[in-house]
């Protein structure tokens, strides 16, 4: 029944807790909203499900006949969005198709992972039901299940996280989504943590840009700017002066938004004659992301630009604050990391540059489970 496992389900993992990894997940009270506005939010939910007669289409497993798939994604933060999709992995075999907001329809390309990439922004976008087996849900909330409701009134769906509240960062969104997914596919993943990794398809960009750009193969990169103040970090002109005080002849590329370019503009008066290549609010996401891939190296703080990095395999150096790196990398990546309690400008700038040397070096952390 669709309402069998409602009480609670907001605070609940939407699988059962077999990994280990899981122990030190949803631990953190700060992170947590009260439990009465969850439970008001959800019933609110519930009683849209009924409303619009979507709990006769709920499953709660991808039906084993469902060859072709659509995946409604709704989410503007591009972590957000590499980590929540990318166990279309383990939908090898279906085909599936995303329909997503403008941001994360930017991470791929029509025939890799999906078949087709459509935004929810077009206006002429029509959908038959006859066309798809099964519809994926971010989550059974107001804005996912209205659209799907619009587009796709009569075709089965699931849900990434049912009820869950995702919206907090004391678990792995990564591992999460992948394990929802093993759950939803009813099939068991061998080593499921170490086989979760991120992915992305931008090829087209990928193939031209870093030759135009002469990018060495063990350039730097220095991700300037963000988006959250505590994340921020405003000491990049000293760690980019302490790096160069010791390899003169290292490329580094700025990358970034706008919000970067007061910055890089310092950095780059600083040193006019060295090797430096400014990114910085010059390219879209896909051909960014071909800069990130052709980087030896990415160093950065907490945000969208270290999944990017995640999704094309190259490793990377990232200041933490509150968060544990832990809850951002999975086992496969390679990475050194660096945390503080508050903010990361405690951080100080030699830090930064041990941590560089030593991931030059080919010195990895181990990624630990437990925070």
């Amino acid at each position: 029944m669709f309402v069998q496992n409602f009480r609670g389900s907001w605070n609940r993992l939407p699988f059962d807790r077999k990994y280990s990894f899981t122990d030190c997940w949803l631990r953190q009270k700060d992170e947590q909203l009260p439990d009465r506005q969850l439970f008001q939010e959800s019933i609110r939910r519930l009683l849209l499900v009924y409303a619009l007669g979507e709990n006769r289409r709920y499953c709660s497993r991808i039906p084993k006949e469902a060859k072709t798939i659509l995946w409604l994604h709704m989410t503007d933060h591009i972590g957000d969005s590499l980590m929540r999709l990318s166990p279309v992995q383990l939908l090898t075999g279906r085909t599936v198709d995303l329909l997503a907001d403008d941001k994360a329809t930017l991470l791929f390309e029509p025939g890799g992972w999906f078949r087709k990439v459509m935004r929810l922004s077009d206006e002429d976008l029509r959908l038959d039901d006859r066309e798809y087996d099964c519809v994926i849900l971010d989550a059974l909330h107001t804005k996912p299940l209205l659209a799907k409701h619009r587009l796709l009134k009569k075709t089965p769906f699931v849900s990434q996280n049912d009820f869950f509240h995702y919206c907090r960062d004391d678990y792995n969104l990564t591992l999460c989504s992948w394990a929802r997914m093993e759950h939803l596919l009813n099939q068991e993943v061998d080593d499921l943590a170490g086989s979760a990794r991120l992915v992305m398809d931008s090829h087209t960009a990928f193939s031209r840009l870093p030759a135009e750009l002469a990018i060495d193969d063990d350039a730097l990169g220095i991700v300037i700017g963000g988006r959250e103040e505590y994340r921020i970090y405003r000491h990049w002109l000293q760690v980019v002066e302490l790096l160069l005080s010791r390899r003169p002849d290292l490329q580094l590329v700025l990358l970034g938004s706008e919000n970067g370019d007061a910055p890089a503009r310092e950095i780059l008066d600083r040193f006019p004659d060295r090797k430096i290549i400014d990114c910085i609010n010059k390219y879209d996401l896909a051909r960014t992301a071909a800069v990130v891939d052709k980087c030896a190296l990415v160093v950065c703080a907490d945000g969208g630009l270290l999944h990017v990095a995640g999704a094309v395999a190259t490793p990377t150096v990232c200041l933490f604050a509150q968060e544990y790196p832990a809850f951002r990398y999975t086992p496969s990546d390679r990475f050194r990391a660096l945390r503080s309690e508050q903010n990361v400008n405690t951080i100080e700038p030699e830090a930064v540059v041990r941590e560089v040397e030593l991931a030059l070096s080919g010195s990895w952390q181990t990624w630990e489970e437990n925070t």
